[in-house]
């Protein structure tokens, strides 16, 4: 089944998730067949995707083929609101608590230990959980406990926040700075930063995509939560897709999405290839939306 919105999802899609663990706990968790029977969630969060940067959802400009057939088959939200601000929203998600009554308006440090998750609902209900991407739950990025590791997630693999992808300073701290795309340095639970060469959601893309060909041996059902940087600024598109479109903040920012769409298109694909497109929730997000400062 798939789950469609652009439009930022800090309540309604937190009301989504609850729904999930309703229908979810009605299957029991005796045996193997049981788990098996579950369904795997795919959630993928964009970064300040606008409720018109999807084509049929727009002015049809936007180069999004794959996200508009998904919208096409899926049920959609088209009216909902949220913060304006990305943390805010995503601890709303991974909570289901507003975000004023756990510190979060507009930042806040981090999760405190005794707030349940989605994730560890999940665990509960016999899933592997994952975390991939940018988490921006908490700014205290020199805690440990702020990590999606310590809030349910099995593993993680990402940024904590979009401002340390530059890289460490000299002393090997990870301190806040301009976010890059290109050549991102992310991290592996609590262990050190690591430089990665490429661009940054292609890298998060194929990581996903690795858990999604594990998952298929694994026994368990699995929840990954991807949670991608596109298309938030500065608008930096691989150079497969840069050069297919104008020199221009528009070109640069509808080549971020076609980029975007063709990453969705991939996770599909492996989803399909492996036979567990059928038993996966397939759910397309965004965190908050988008002036469109980019667009004519």
């Amino acid at each position: 089944m798939l789950f469609f919105s652009t439009r930022a999802t800090a309540a309604l899609t937190t009301r989504l998730a609850i729904a999930w663990l309703i229908l979810l706990a009605m299957v029991p968790v005796s045996n193997a067949q049981d788990q098996h029977a579950k369904p795997n969630i795919l959630f993928i969060l964009t970064d300040d995707l606008g409720v018109n940067d999807i084509g049929v959802w727009g002015d049809g400009k936007a180069p999004t083929p794959t996200l508009d057939q998904l919208s096409n088959q899926a049920l959609r939200f088209r009216q909902h609101y949220t913060d304006s601000t990305c943390s805010v929203s995503r601890a709303a998600l991974i909570t289901g608590r507003a975000p004023v009554s756990i510190g979060f308006e507009p930042n806040g440090l981090g999760l405190s230990p005794d707030l349940q998750t989605l994730p560890e609902s999940l665990k509960g209900l016999g899933y592997s959980t994952h975390h991939i991407g940018k988490w921006h739950v908490g700014e205290a990025i020199e805690y440990l406990q702020i990590r999606p590791n310590h809030h349910g997630f099995d593993d993680w693999f990402g940024m904590l926040n979009h401002f340390v992808l530059h890289g460490p300073d000299k002393d090997g701290k990870l301190v806040n700075g301009p976010p890059t795309f290109i050549n991102p340095w992310l991290e592996t639970d609590d262990g050190p930063p690591v430089q990665y060469q490429g661009h940054l959601d292609d890298i998060l893309t194929d990581r996903a995509i690795d858990l999604i060909g594990k998952g298929r041996q694994g026994g368990k059902p699995w929840f990954i939560n991807l949670w991608l940087f596109s298309p938030h600024h500065p608008f930096q598109p691989s150079e497969t897709f840069r050069s297919q479109f104008p020199d221009t903040d528009e070109g640069r920012y509808l080549a971020v999405l076609k980029q975007l769409d063709h990453n969705v298109a991939r996770l599909l694909d492996s989803l399909r290839t492996s036979g567990q497109l059928d038993n996966t929730l397939v759910v397309f997000t965004s965190d908050n939306g988008s002036p469109n400062l980019a667009r004519d």
